[in-house]
């Protein structure tokens, strides 16, 4: 069976999956992009669905030529002013094959493109370029990473003594994600939770046990990772960070992470009026702004949530509520479909 027979499938069980046991849908689906094992899909809810805008997918490949199954897959909206953008990648595997990971990371946010731009980055230039992945007012970036610790294979029960104790600590010190962003070299000013859960890899499939005695002599280690990155880090609040052992035909675990952004809605009414270019008729400008009317002024939002998690966590909107409206969007699943390994990141 080719990757793409299996998109569908995994987008009824995602929906299925963030609409719970409700007899209705809340959710619309946005936007799909797959590119060999990695699938990325977008839903937003249902209420707001019409004010987001300017959706774009994307995906390029980072193997021998650009081709194989590393790479990146992206979809890029504007909702109200605010640009979003969400990766999923796969970066080159194994532990010594660390400086191409490096450059598989840049390779993704300097050459994958989109037509739409975020305003900000055109403005006043009378020849406009392409939207880049750092362009985007909140990027979240996630996926198989594949970055290792750098321990050699003498070290391995040492390892596997600290995961029995749950001291991380003594172990994420040596993980290669956390030395290149120090160094540099990769994920320049992204944001990372502080870890708290197993090593996500290697596992031996159907089982909560790591892989040993196969000859391969695998280290464990967190390869499975959800960074962000935002202009105005104030306006985003992470909740959660782990991992699931739920998930067993693997040899990866999930990691899951949930999230709040708030983001401004200007002008009101004027926001709504100034995207009448992109809209097809007067009824359907009318459309938004009696929507404007009825749950804007009066005051109807709750502040948005961005959920990483099998289900939203339960928060109190009105104490996060500041003079902008705060606007929640939709969900947001990746996953690498080779191994099953997924994450998602679901918004509201």
């Amino acid at each position: 069976m080719d990757s793409r027979s299996r998109v569908r499938p995994w987008i009824l069980a995602i929906h299925s999956c963030i609409d719970g046991d409700s007899f209705e849908s809340s959710y619309n689906l946005l936007m799909t992009k797959h590119l060999v094992g990695l699938l990325l899909v977008v839903f937003v809810r249902k209420d707001i669905y019409k004010f987001v805008l300017d959706i774009e997918k994307a995906s390029i490949g980072c193997g021998t030529g650009g081709v194989g199954n590393k790479g990146a897959v992206a979809v890029r909206f504007n909702l109200f002013g605010s640009s979003f953008c969400f990766v999923n990648a796969h970066l080159a595997a194994h532990r010594e094959n660390n400086s191409q990971r490096n450059s598989d990371y840049h390779r993704i946010i300097s050459k994958m493109q989109f037509r739409y731009s975020p305003s900000s980055i055109n403005a006043g230039k009378t020849s406009p370029r392409a939207a880049r992945v750092l362009d985007h007012d909140y990027i979240f970036f996630l996926g198989d990473l594949n970055f290792r610790l750098n321990l050699n294979d003498d070290k391995l029960w040492m390892v596997y003594s600290n995961i029995s104790r749950k001291e991380w600590g003594n172990l994420i010190k040596y993980d290669q994600l956390n030395a290149a962003r120090e160094e540099g070299a990769c994920f320049t000013d992204f944001e990372e939770a502080i870890i708290s859960f197993p090593p996500t890899f290697k596992y031996m499939p159907k089982t909560d046990d790591y892989a040993t005695g196969d000859g391969k002599n695998r280290m464990p280690a967190w390869c499975d990772r959800i960074l962000w990155k935002a202009r105005e880090k104030h306006r985003v609040e992470q909740y959660s960070y782990k991992s699931t052992s739920d998930v067993v035909n693997s040899d990866h675990k999930p990691v899951t992470g949930s999230f709040a952004v708030m983001i401004p809605v200007p002008n009101l009414k004027n926001e709504v009026t100034t995207q009448i270019t992109r809209v097809s008729s007067t009824s359907a400008l009318n459309d938004r702004l009696e929507y404007f009317n009825e749950k804007i002024i009066h005051g109807s939002f709750s502040s948005m949530e961005v959920v990483a998690a099998p289900s939203s966590p339960q928060s109190d909107s009105t104490t996060r509520a500041s003079k902008d409206r705060n606007i929640g969007f939709g969900k947001v699943t990746a996953r690498r479909k080779r191994h099953s390994s997924h994450k998602k990141l679901y918004s509201m």
